[in-house]
């Protein structure tokens, strides 16, 4: 693993890396690069077994993309969970570090956490809000 300098590194090479084109701040494509043919099928291979596991955060990862992305939702939560796998492969290699699954709701942000931003959003538009007991 020491020829890939980061894990963005090994996700472009594999061709699972997000796409970015954006011009004059319109999105264009969010197409995956080139990448090694192979490895990406087995990786979205995987990611298609691991969105049908259950509470596992691959799969809330999967379930939450694939809701907000809508029509072809799915495909592209399939390639964004597969690149999350390979994440957690290039971490688990390069730490020598057993993977630890820590559920569904990895990365949600809790309920409060999510009240506290709204209430500061609607306070810097000027509105006067409290929080009912």
């Amino acid at each position: 693993m020491s020829v890939f300098h980061s894990e963005a590194h090994l996700a472009s090479w594999a061709g699972v890396s997000p796409g970015n084109f954006e011009s004059a701040g319109k999105s264009k494509s969010g197409r995956t690069g080139r990448g090694d043919r192979y490895l990406k099928a087995v990786l979205v291979q995987a990611g298609w077994a691991a969105s049908k596991t259950k509470a596992t955060r691959l799969s809330g990862r999967y379930q939450r993309l694939a809701r907000r992305l809508g029509r072809d939702g799915k495909k592209k939560a399939v390639v964004a969970t597969a690149h999350t796998l390979l994440r957690i492969v290039y971490f688990v290699l390069t730490t020598r570090r057993p993977y630890q699954e820590y559920g569904a709701e990895y990365g949600v942000a809790s309920v409060e956490a999510r009240t506290r931003r709204v209430i500061a959003q609607l306070q810097r538009q000027g509105y006067t809000v409290t929080k009912a007991a």
